[in-house]
């Protein structure tokens, strides 16, 4: 992850400069190091002291957990703008919680732990509006809690696929391209392989998504936007 040169400003609509002039933008954003991740590589590591805060300013990556047994869980995406290892600037330092591992080509922004803590005493809206993230991440944690609790696994199954399509999905003239395996799609759905390789199956049958040399096309996108009703795994 060799690190480049900084950039003066964000590219895209970043929430943590919600209300921050460009000059202070700029100001913050100098004291970082803008870093170059190739795909597969781990930025924040699970249970590692958090040392260090980081903006995705390109690519895509993805929140994951590791269980006590070597099961990989994994959990929200993130996309340019959104931040990552907000436990590196708690008061009282913390390790992080969660893993997180680049899935495309990533530059990200990273500020050792004093350093953003500096900022944050110096521009108050920043710490605003790390709360305001924050509260989103446990938004979209506590509607895949609730789906877990009462969705279906198909439902589950297929709301993974959308967020697979809207995250990495490759758009072309037959559909939307996923480089995913069922493993992956078990594990995120939270249902067994077999589950998924069946289900995968039914839709492959009525055309709503064909299989490409180990990847998965989503014909019809808007399939699995339809209610699939509540019932047990």
């Amino acid at each position: 992850m060799p690190p480049t040169a900084t950039a003066p400003a964000v590219d895209t609509d970043c929430a943590l400069f919600d209300g921050i002039t460009p000059g202070e933008q700029a100001r913050i954003l100098a004291d970082a190091t803008l870093r170059s991740y190739a795909p597969q590589q781990i930025v924040m590591h699970q249970g590692a002291r958090a040392e260090r805060f980081f903006l995705l300013a390109s690519g895509c990556a993805r929140f994951f957990v590791v269980t006590e047994d070597g099961k990989k869980l994994p959990l929200l995406w993130t996309k340019p703008g959104d931040i990552i290892g907000g436990m590196g600037v708690l008061l009282h330092q913390r390790s992080y919680l969660l893993n997180c591992e680049t899935i495309r080509p990533c530059e990200i922004y990273v500020w050792p732990r004093e350093t953003m803590r500096k900022h944050l005493s110096r521009v108050p809206r920043l710490l605003d509006n790390g709360m305001q993230i924050a509260s989103r991440y446990l938004e979209r944690l506590l509607s895949a809690y609730v789906s877990l609790t009462c969705d279906s696994a198909k439902k589950r199954l297929a709301d993974v696929l959308i967020g697979y399509a809207q995250a990495i999905g490759e758009h072309g003239p037959e559909g939307i391209l996923i480089d995913a395996t069922n493993e992956e799609f078990a594990h995120a759905a939270h249902i067994t392989k077999y589950t998924t390789c069946r289900l995968l199956a039914e839709w492959q049958k009525n055309g709503a998504i064909a299989k490409r040399r180990g990847k998965i096309l989503l014909c019809d996108l808007d399939h699995f936007r339809q209610p699939t009703g509540k019932s047990s795994r």
